[in-house]
């Protein structure tokens, strides 16, 4: 099956490779819906919850096999897309030093 991504950047694709790899091995578990958890950027604060837990981000993706033989995956919302070319924007200076 061939992966085809929909609105999302290039370098995000190589930033959460491993997580697109397991949400493939584990799709018919998981489904068809996944988070993806955001790396920080470095330097970049925790920042804790009122319960002292570190507050994670990320984005949800949906993906949608076609009879093709084609994965497409794409944002699952125009709020999701938005988060992830905002964080790519955020890591590309730590990625391309």
């Amino acid at each position: 099956m061939m992966t085809v991504f929909e609105r999302i950047p290039d370098l995000f694709v190589e930033l959460y490779d491993y997580q697109f790899r397991v949400w493939a091995r584990e799709y018919r578990k998981r489904g068809p819906r996944q988070a993806i958890n955001f790396r920080r950027p470095p330097g970049a604060p925790l920042l804790y919850d009122g319960e002292g837990r570190v507050i994670q981000f990320g984005a949800w993706l949906v993906a949608e096999p076609e009879d093709d033989g084609v994965m497409r995956i794409r944002p699952a919302s125009d709020q999701d897309e938005e988060l992830i070319a905002r964080h790519c924007r955020e890591m590309r200076g730590s990625v391309l030093q």
